[in-house]
């Protein structure tokens, strides 16, 4: 593997990570807007048998909403800093720990090279 293989896979997991996170922030700060303005409810408001959702349908109405909720993206925006900043704070939070842990894991790859490079010129000496 070469060297130019291995440096681009650190920052492909740290990017790959913080969109994972910004989704996940996306698709609560969407079902906070939801319950809040639409007033919308998982399982229906009149059939009570059909009040608790199962896992998967629960998951799968979650992310549908996200992604229904993309064209009213100012509204979701505004209705979180304004009503629901413990989204922004915790998955702000959470990016900014990513991009901590990356450029932590980049030092710590950059200091290991040098210390391999030193180490391989010294034995290549004997």
């Amino acid at each position: 593997m070469s060297d130019s293989a291995g440096n681009k896979s650190l920052p492909w997991m740290i990017g790959t990570l913080m969109v994972a996170i910004l989704a996940l922030g996306w698709a609560f700060a969407a079902a906070e807007y939801a319950r809040d303005v639409e007033d919308l409810r998982p399982g229906g408001e009149g059939d009570p048998s059909d009040a608790t959702l199962s896992r998967r349908r629960a998951r799968g109405a979650f992310f549908g909403n996200a992604i229904s909720q993309l064209p009213n993206a100012a509204k979701v925006i505004t209705h979180v800093l304004a009503h629901s900043r413990w989204v922004m704070y915790v998955f702000g939070g959470l990016e900014a720990f990513a991009a901590a842990f990356g450029i932590y894991a980049w030092r710590l790859g950059r200091q290991l090279a040098e210390m391999d490079n030193r180490h391989g010129k010294k034995r290549g000496k004997r």
